[in-house]
This record gives C-alpha cells, structure tokens and sequence, in this order.
C-alpha cells in the first residue's frame, strides 16, 4: 500500500509545471519511488545533499533544514527533507524553487 501510495507521490510531482522527475529516497538510500530513469544515482544524490545538508545546520546551529538546492551547468535539485524520506526533485533551469517547493508541499500534504 504505501508503494501505491509513493508512486502516485511522484507521479503527482511530475505534473508540476518546470518538474522533469523525482525521487523518493529512504534516509539509508534506499529508492522508494522514482519517475526517473536513473532513480539510484538521483537517488543517492538526494541522500547525500539532504544528510550533509542537516549536518551542517547542526553543526552551525542553523535550525532544522528544510531543503537544499544543487545546481549545476544543465542541471538543478532540489532536495526536500520529510519525516522519514528525502524527496528530490529535478527542476527546470528556469523554474523558480520557491514555486515548486509550494507546489510540491502541497503534494506531499495529500
């Protein structure tokens, strides 16, 4: 059930207007669920950043982290934490990340 559940999660996100695909990703890096071909590299990506991410909001008294967004030439994540997963998300170039993060908050609230 909670496989159906995560496919239709991403599926979901990957009707969001600048979203090329995402990935859900257990804490260990284990791929949920992906709309993505290369799910465990995008995968492990997405684990790595948002670990690293939450470390260093610790280490430097940051708060809780939220998101983080890597961007490179072609290339652009954003990476959202949830209670027990990452999320990642490729993005458009051109799409703002504040954008996407609402809409997909607004998924993940389902």
């Amino acid at each position: 059930m909670v496989d159906i559940l995560l496919k239709r999660l991403v599926n979901d996100m990957g009707k969001i207007d600048g979203v090329r695909g995402a990935v859900i990703v257990a804490r260990d890096g284990v791929v949920l669920a992906s709309s993505m071909e290369n799910a465990e590299g995008e995968g492990a990506i997405s684990v790595f950043a948002g670990a690293t991410a939450e470390e260093i909001a610790t280490s430097l008294a940051l708060g809780e982290m939220n998101q983080v967004i890597i961007e490179g030439t072609g290339y652009r994540m954003m990476v959202t934490k949830h209670k027990t997963y990452y999320v990642g998300i490729i993005m458009d170039e051109s799409t703002s990340p504040l954008i996407i993060k609402k809409e997909v908050d607004a998924v993940l609230e389902e």
